[in-house]
């Protein structure tokens, strides 16, 4: 469900790894970019502290997985994310849910929140691009401002 704030908060259950490899009961939060970061974040907490956070990017992906007998019973995976409490490569995160309905809400939750981020982000070059043009209209109307003395102020 949707908080006031805007952000999805729910129960989930995160699958561990290595020696914690069980299933947790989790309550998540889903922080779409320009919210409290640059890029979506899922923030998760056992009572009211917070565990951890797994942060999305553009190749981030989010796919439905079968049921198994393993103990998460409506799962997916999040996969090309990052754990805050995990520093290093890309990993993925299994993370299930009580009913189908929710899986499927998370899912479409998570794609649009990495689609939108993908949208927003500029590529790579856009920023230094839209820094040299910015510093190439400043040095076009100071070249005109020293031709024309009668102007006086510049609107940059």
């Amino acid at each position: 469900t949707m908080d006031p704030h805007g952000a999805w908060r729910g129960s989930l259950q995160k699958k561990g790894s290595g020696a914690f490899d069980g299933w947790d009961a989790r309550i998540f939060e889903l922080h779409t970019s320009g919210r409290f970061r640059e890029n979506p974040s899922l923030h998760y907490f056992s009572g009211k502290e917070l565990k951890g956070i797994i942060d999305l990017f553009k190749d981030s992906r989010v796919h439905s997985k079968p049921s198994e007998d393993d103990g998460g019973t409506f799962k997916f995976e999040v996969q090309g994310c990052k754990l805050s409490n995990r520093p290093g490569s890309d990993t993925t995160v299994m993370l299930s849910a009580n009913m189908p309905t929710v899986r499927s809400e998370w899912v479409t939750a998570l794609t649009s929140a990495i689609k939108e981020y993908r949208v927003m982000s500029p590529s790579p070059g856009t920023a230094l691009r839209d820094v040299a043009f910015a510093a190439g209209l400043i040095d076009h109307r100071r070249d005109h401002l020293k031709r024309d003395d009668k102007l006086s102020l510049i609107h940059i």
